[in-house]
């Protein structure tokens, strides 16, 4: 049997694997098709498709009603009704009504609801996550309001830059495991129902919600009483004035 050369075989192979992975450039719109893998140089929208592999988009990404296997988007994405093995971000991520089988890591803003994300779950920002379940979640940003959501584990992450990091968890939300601050300037505030089961390290300050009621009503009743003192105290200037004239 006469044997192909090594450089034929590879040319032969690399063929095959790009034959796989159909390339878009500009603007691209897919709906109801099934693709092993595609590359999208700009923008996509995609609606009832499945990508079996991946799906690398230069540009912003919607997917509705799609299967997907590694989602990898370099600018913002929003995803509804739609399975995803690995999904990365490198910008803000809006889900609702998905899941992601692997791993989640968006660089931006992160609003979440009905969501399930079997792996870890990273997010560079602010972050709003409702009614959902997730494993590890680990977050470096300003504030993450969490509300009737299940999570393994929390890890707030310091920032670069000064400023207190705020996470709330509103409604039932059940942390099962730990919730860790790499800052001791950490405010954790929780909602009457919301449990931590595991611990709580290095939070700086704890606020519960009666907390949080308690003071905003002083604070409402310095300010009021501030107004109180304000006729007295122009009526005390002007008395003064006077004897300073006279």
């Amino acid at each position: 049997m006469a044997k192909i050369p090594l450089m034929i075989v590879f040319c032969l192979a690399m063929h095959v694997v790009q034959a796989k992975e159909q390339i878009f450039s500009g603007a691209t719109a897919l709906e109801d098709i099934t693709l092993e893998a595609i590359k999208v140089n700009g923008s996509f929208k995609g609606k009832n498709i499945t990508i079996k592999k991946r799906a690398n988009i230069s540009g912003s990404c919607t997917c509705k009603k799609s299967k997907i296997g590694t989602l990898n988007s370099s600018g913002s994405c929003k995803i509804k009704d739609s399975d995803i093995k690995e999904l990365n971000v490198s910008g803000s991520l809006r889900a609702e009504n998905s899941k992601v089988e692997g791993n989640c890591t968006a660089s931006g803003a992160v609003e979440f609801e009905n969501m399930k994300v079997y792996g870890k779950t990273t997010v560079s920002g602010a972050c709003k996550i409702k009614s959902s379940t997730l494993q590890d979640f680990e977050y470096s940003g300003r504030k993450a309001e969490i509300k009737d959501t299940t999570l393994a584990s929390i890890h707030v992450k310091k920032l670069s830059e000064r400023g207190i990091q705020t996470l709330e968890l509103k409604g039932k939300t059940v942390v099962q495991g730990d919730v860790t601050f790499d800052d001791v300037d950490g405010l954790l505030e929780m909602d009457h129902e919301a449990d931590i089961q595991g611990d709580i390290i290095k939070a700086g300050r704890i606020v519960t919600k009666d907390e949080i009621e308690k003071e905003k009503k002083n604070k409402s009743n310095d300010d009021d009483d501030d107004d109180d003192k304000k006729p007295y105290d122009f009526f005390k200037s002007v008395k003064k004035w006077f004897k300073e004239l006279f």
